[in-house]
Protein backbone atom coordinates (compact mmCIF):
# COMPACT_ATOMS: atom_id res chain seq x y z
CA UNK A 1 0.00 0.00 0.00
CA UNK A 2 2.45 2.81 1.04
CA UNK A 3 4.54 1.92 -2.32
CA UNK A 4 1.51 2.48 -4.14
CA UNK A 5 0.84 5.51 -2.66
CA UNK A 6 4.77 7.03 -2.86
CA UNK A 7 4.41 5.70 -6.88
CA UNK A 8 1.45 8.16 -6.66
CA UNK A 9 3.05 10.95 -5.17
CA UNK A 10 0.67 10.51 -1.89
CA UNK A 11 1.62 10.17 1.74
CA UNK A 12 0.28 7.89 4.39
CA UNK A 13 -1.44 9.64 7.27
CA UNK A 14 0.02 9.56 10.67
CA UNK A 15 -3.23 7.71 12.02
CA UNK A 16 -2.89 4.82 8.90
CA UNK A 17 0.69 4.84 9.95
CA UNK A 18 0.44 4.18 13.68
CA UNK A 19 -2.64 1.63 13.17
CA UNK A 20 -0.15 -0.01 9.86
CA UNK A 21 2.53 -0.63 12.46
CA UNK A 22 0.61 -2.06 15.72
CA UNK A 23 -0.97 -4.47 13.74
CA UNK A 24 2.64 -5.18 12.12
CA UNK A 25 3.69 -5.49 15.52
CA UNK A 26 1.23 -8.08 16.22
CA UNK A 27 1.78 -10.03 13.31
CA UNK A 28 4.07 -12.93 13.25
CA UNK A 29 6.08 -11.09 10.23
CA UNK A 30 6.36 -8.32 11.66
CA UNK A 31 10.39 -7.85 11.32
CA UNK A 32 11.12 -7.38 7.85
CA UNK A 33 7.83 -5.60 7.07
CA UNK A 34 8.08 -3.14 9.35
CA UNK A 35 12.11 -2.62 9.14
CA UNK A 36 10.83 -2.09 5.30
CA UNK A 37 7.58 0.21 5.63
CA UNK A 38 10.06 2.84 8.51
CA UNK A 39 12.71 3.18 5.72
CA UNK A 40 10.19 4.08 3.22
CA UNK A 41 9.01 7.32 5.52
CA UNK A 42 11.52 7.85 7.59
CA UNK A 43 10.32 11.26 8.26
CA UNK A 44 7.09 10.02 9.19
CA UNK A 45 8.73 7.74 12.04
CA UNK A 46 9.93 9.52 14.28
CA UNK A 47 6.44 11.25 14.40
CA UNK A 48 4.29 8.09 15.45
CA UNK A 49 2.55 8.19 18.55
CA UNK A 50 3.10 7.16 22.11
CA UNK A 51 1.53 4.21 22.34
CA UNK A 52 2.98 3.03 18.88
CA UNK A 53 6.44 3.83 19.43
CA UNK A 54 6.02 1.73 22.59
CA UNK A 55 4.64 -1.19 21.20
CA UNK A 56 7.35 -0.88 18.69
CA UNK A 57 10.18 -1.10 21.44
CA UNK A 58 8.51 -3.76 23.59
CA UNK A 59 8.60 -5.77 19.85
CA UNK A 60 11.75 -5.29 19.24
CA UNK A 61 13.07 -6.12 22.43
CA UNK A 62 10.96 -8.67 22.42
CA UNK A 63 12.31 -10.56 19.65
CA UNK A 64 15.87 -9.14 19.86
CA UNK A 65 16.89 -6.64 18.51
CA UNK A 66 17.58 -4.48 21.02
CA UNK A 67 19.88 -2.11 19.32
CA UNK A 68 16.63 -1.11 17.27
CA UNK A 69 14.73 -0.73 20.55
CA UNK A 70 17.19 1.79 22.12
CA UNK A 71 17.21 3.62 19.02
CA UNK A 72 13.45 4.00 19.14
CA UNK A 73 13.55 4.53 22.76
CA UNK A 74 16.20 7.85 22.49
CA UNK A 75 13.59 9.38 20.03
CA UNK A 76 11.01 9.01 22.30
CA UNK A 77 12.65 10.17 25.30
CA UNK A 78 14.50 13.62 22.93
CA UNK A 79 10.17 13.81 22.43
CA UNK A 80 9.73 13.82 26.30
CA UNK A 81 7.04 11.02 25.51
CA UNK A 82 6.07 8.74 28.16
CA UNK A 83 7.72 5.26 28.25
CA UNK A 84 5.75 2.29 29.77
CA UNK A 85 6.52 0.35 32.40
CA UNK A 86 5.96 -3.23 30.03
CA UNK A 87 9.07 -0.44 27.42
CA UNK A 88 11.08 -0.36 30.18
CA UNK A 89 10.78 -4.23 31.33
CA UNK A 90 11.14 -5.38 27.87
CA UNK A 91 14.40 -3.21 27.11
CA UNK A 92 16.20 -4.85 30.33
CA UNK A 93 14.90 -8.58 29.75
CA UNK A 94 16.12 -8.01 26.55
CA UNK A 95 19.20 -6.77 27.32
CA UNK A 96 19.79 -9.68 29.67
CA UNK A 97 19.40 -12.41 27.48
CA UNK A 98 21.74 -11.12 24.76
CA UNK A 99 24.46 -10.49 27.59
CA UNK A 100 24.83 -6.86 27.01
CA UNK A 101 25.64 -6.07 30.87
CA UNK A 102 27.37 -2.78 29.63
CA UNK A 103 24.07 -1.85 28.30
CA UNK A 104 21.76 -3.34 30.97
CA UNK A 105 23.77 -1.23 33.66
CA UNK A 106 23.32 1.62 31.47
CA UNK A 107 20.13 1.38 30.54
CA UNK A 108 19.04 0.44 34.60
CA UNK A 109 20.72 3.48 35.72
CA UNK A 110 17.99 5.32 33.32
CA UNK A 111 14.93 3.19 34.38
CA UNK A 112 15.48 3.71 37.73
CA UNK A 113 15.84 7.57 37.52
CA UNK A 114 12.51 7.43 35.71
CA UNK A 115 10.69 5.45 38.56
CA UNK A 116 10.29 2.93 36.77
CA UNK A 117 9.78 -0.66 38.50
CA UNK A 118 8.71 -4.07 36.38
CA UNK A 119 4.54 -4.63 36.99
CA UNK A 120 4.09 -7.56 39.64
CA UNK A 121 3.87 -10.19 36.81
CA UNK A 122 7.02 -9.09 35.26
CA UNK A 123 9.06 -9.32 38.72
CA UNK A 124 10.18 -13.06 38.68
CA UNK A 125 11.08 -13.29 34.79
CA UNK A 126 13.23 -9.87 35.37
CA UNK A 127 14.78 -10.80 38.68
CA UNK A 128 15.60 -14.50 37.55
CA UNK A 129 17.26 -13.09 34.17
CA UNK A 130 19.50 -10.85 36.23
CA UNK A 131 20.60 -13.07 39.18
CA UNK A 132 21.49 -15.35 35.70
CA UNK A 133 23.88 -12.40 34.45
CA UNK A 134 25.47 -12.16 37.84
CA UNK A 135 23.84 -8.33 38.50
CA UNK A 136 23.60 -8.78 42.06
CA UNK A 137 23.58 -5.45 42.84
CA UNK A 138 20.79 -4.46 40.15
CA UNK A 139 19.19 -7.51 41.60
CA UNK A 140 18.89 -6.71 45.18
CA UNK A 141 17.83 -3.04 43.60
CA UNK A 142 14.67 -4.52 42.22
CA UNK A 143 13.80 -6.84 45.34
CA UNK A 144 14.19 -3.43 47.95
CA UNK A 145 12.15 -1.37 45.56
CA UNK A 146 9.33 -4.20 44.82
CA UNK A 147 9.34 -5.21 48.80
CA UNK A 148 7.86 -1.13 49.21
CA UNK A 149 5.40 -1.60 46.51
CA UNK A 150 4.29 -5.08 46.83
CA UNK A 151 5.04 -5.84 50.19
CA UNK A 152 2.50 -8.52 50.81
CA UNK A 153 3.34 -10.18 47.13
CA UNK A 154 6.80 -10.31 47.24
CA UNK A 155 6.86 -11.96 50.89
CA UNK A 156 4.64 -14.49 49.69
CA UNK A 157 7.15 -15.03 47.42
CA UNK A 158 10.01 -14.37 49.04
CA UNK A 159 11.28 -18.11 48.07
CA UNK A 160 11.09 -17.56 44.71
CA UNK A 161 13.81 -14.75 45.17
CA UNK A 162 15.57 -16.53 47.38
CA UNK A 163 16.04 -19.42 45.38
CA UNK A 164 17.32 -17.72 42.32
CA UNK A 165 19.92 -15.90 44.51
CA UNK A 166 21.11 -19.50 45.88
CA UNK A 167 21.36 -21.43 42.26
CA UNK A 168 23.24 -18.61 40.93
CA UNK A 169 26.32 -19.06 43.75
CA UNK A 170 25.18 -16.14 45.74
CA UNK A 171 24.61 -17.75 49.38
CA UNK A 172 25.95 -14.64 51.45
CA UNK A 173 23.67 -12.27 49.75
CA UNK A 174 20.77 -14.57 50.10
CA UNK A 175 21.65 -14.84 53.39
CA UNK A 176 21.72 -11.14 54.46
CA UNK A 177 18.48 -10.85 51.95
CA UNK A 178 16.84 -13.81 54.35
CA UNK A 179 18.00 -11.82 57.72
CA UNK A 180 16.92 -8.24 56.33
CA UNK A 181 13.63 -10.06 55.88
CA UNK A 182 13.10 -11.32 59.20
CA UNK A 183 14.38 -8.23 61.15
CA UNK A 184 12.33 -6.35 59.58
CA UNK A 185 9.10 -8.72 60.43
CA UNK A 186 8.36 -9.04 56.66
CA UNK A 187 7.40 -12.67 56.31
CA UNK A 188 4.07 -12.84 56.43
CA UNK A 189 2.45 -16.46 54.84
CA UNK A 190 3.13 -20.13 56.40
CA UNK A 191 5.05 -20.73 53.71
CA UNK A 192 7.41 -17.96 53.71
CA UNK A 193 7.70 -19.16 57.05
CA UNK A 194 8.61 -22.81 56.39
CA UNK A 195 11.25 -21.50 53.53
CA UNK A 196 13.18 -19.33 55.95
CA UNK A 197 13.27 -21.28 58.87
CA UNK A 198 14.63 -24.47 55.93
CA UNK A 199 17.03 -21.86 55.10
CA UNK A 200 18.54 -21.14 58.42
CA UNK A 201 19.03 -24.16 59.28
CA UNK A 202 20.57 -25.79 55.88
CA UNK A 203 23.27 -22.75 57.26
CA UNK A 204 23.12 -23.50 60.56
CA UNK A 205 21.97 -20.23 61.57
CA UNK A 206 20.15 -21.60 63.95
CA UNK A 207 18.82 -18.65 66.38
CA UNK A 208 17.63 -16.91 63.50
CA UNK A 209 15.58 -20.64 62.87
CA UNK A 210 13.83 -20.21 66.36
CA UNK A 211 13.09 -16.39 66.13
CA UNK A 212 10.85 -18.13 63.11
CA UNK A 213 9.94 -21.35 64.72
CA UNK A 214 8.51 -18.84 67.37
CA UNK A 215 6.94 -16.54 65.15
CA UNK A 216 5.18 -20.09 63.33
CA UNK A 217 3.78 -21.24 66.75
CA UNK A 218 2.70 -17.96 68.27
CA UNK A 219 0.27 -18.32 64.66
CA UNK A 220 -0.11 -22.17 65.20
CA UNK A 221 1.86 -22.70 62.16
CA UNK A 222 3.74 -26.36 62.50
CA UNK A 223 7.16 -26.09 61.38
CA UNK A 224 8.35 -28.20 58.94
CA UNK A 225 9.35 -31.43 60.40
CA UNK A 226 12.80 -31.45 58.55
CA UNK A 227 13.85 -28.09 60.06
CA UNK A 228 12.27 -29.13 63.62
CA UNK A 229 14.58 -32.19 63.88
CA UNK A 230 17.48 -29.78 63.45
CA UNK A 231 16.15 -27.27 65.65
CA UNK A 232 15.25 -29.42 68.47
CA UNK A 233 19.21 -30.14 69.45
CA UNK A 234 20.15 -26.91 69.08
CA UNK A 235 17.00 -25.79 71.25
CA UNK A 236 18.71 -27.83 74.03
CA UNK A 237 22.20 -26.62 73.49
CA UNK A 238 21.14 -23.10 74.11
CA UNK A 239 19.35 -24.23 77.27
CA UNK A 240 15.84 -23.82 76.00
CA UNK A 241 14.77 -27.07 77.23
CA UNK A 242 11.10 -26.15 77.35
CA UNK A 243 10.74 -24.73 73.75
CA UNK A 244 12.33 -28.17 72.49
CA UNK A 245 10.10 -30.14 73.77
CA UNK A 246 7.04 -28.31 73.18
CA UNK A 247 8.32 -28.38 69.59
CA UNK A 248 8.56 -31.95 69.54
CA UNK A 249 5.35 -32.44 70.98
CA UNK A 250 3.47 -29.86 68.50
CA UNK A 251 5.30 -32.35 65.60
CA UNK A 252 4.36 -35.29 66.64
CA UNK A 253 0.87 -34.31 66.58
CA UNK A 254 1.23 -33.05 63.40
CA UNK A 255 2.94 -36.39 62.31
CA UNK A 256 2.29 -39.44 64.58
CA UNK A 257 4.54 -40.87 62.11
CA UNK A 258 7.84 -39.08 62.97
CA UNK A 259 7.89 -40.18 66.54
CA UNK A 260 11.21 -42.16 66.23
CA UNK A 261 13.35 -39.14 65.09
CA UNK A 262 11.40 -36.93 67.03
CA UNK A 263 11.95 -38.62 70.43
CA UNK A 264 16.09 -39.07 68.73
CA UNK A 265 16.38 -35.60 68.43
CA UNK A 266 15.42 -34.40 72.05
CA UNK A 267 17.30 -37.31 73.61
CA UNK A 268 20.59 -36.18 71.42
CA UNK A 269 19.81 -32.52 72.54
CA UNK A 270 19.69 -33.56 76.13
CA UNK A 271 22.95 -35.84 75.54
CA UNK A 272 25.22 -32.96 73.68
CA UNK A 273 23.99 -30.65 76.75
CA UNK A 274 25.46 -32.63 78.98
CA UNK A 275 21.67 -34.14 80.45
CA UNK A 276 22.73 -37.45 80.78
CA UNK A 277 19.97 -38.24 83.05
CA UNK A 278 17.17 -36.71 81.32
CA UNK A 279 18.53 -38.34 77.99
CA UNK A 280 18.21 -41.65 79.47
CA UNK A 281 15.36 -41.07 81.16
CA UNK A 282 13.32 -40.29 77.82
CA UNK A 283 15.52 -43.51 76.17
CA UNK A 284 13.75 -45.71 78.65
CA UNK A 285 10.92 -44.20 78.27
CA UNK A 286 10.41 -44.30 75.07
CA UNK A 287 11.22 -47.95 74.95
CA UNK A 288 8.72 -48.69 77.52
CA UNK A 289 6.53 -47.50 75.44
CA UNK A 290 6.81 -50.04 73.19
CA UNK A 291 5.88 -48.10 69.81
CA UNK A 292 8.32 -49.27 67.49
CA UNK A 293 10.86 -52.00 67.80
CA UNK A 294 13.77 -51.33 70.78
CA UNK A 295 16.17 -52.41 67.48
CA UNK A 296 15.47 -48.95 65.80
CA UNK A 297 15.36 -46.67 68.67
CA UNK A 298 18.49 -47.83 69.62
CA UNK A 299 20.19 -47.40 66.33
CA UNK A 300 18.73 -44.28 65.94
CA UNK A 301 20.22 -43.06 68.97
CA UNK A 302 23.47 -44.80 68.33
CA UNK A 303 23.93 -42.83 65.53
CA UNK A 304 23.04 -39.26 66.81
CA UNK A 305 25.24 -39.99 70.03
CA UNK A 306 27.90 -40.87 67.98
CA UNK A 307 27.98 -38.20 65.58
Amino acid sequence: MVDQMTCWGQEISMGALDALVKRLCASSIYRKTISSLLEKVPDLTCRLDQETLNVLVQKHSKKGYVHRAKAVLQGMLGRHLRVDSETHTALLMGLCKKGDLRGLTAYWKLARTNNWLPDLKDRKALFSRLCRRKRLNEALELFKALLVLYLNEVCDDFHVFHEELSAEGFTAPAKVLAKEILSQGYILSRSAHSHLIQEFCKWRSFREAAVVCDSMLAKDWVPPLDASLQLIPQLCRSGNFGKAVVLKDICLRDEPSAVVPLHCALIHGYFKSGWIREATSLFQETLAKDLFPSTEIRCSVSRLLSS
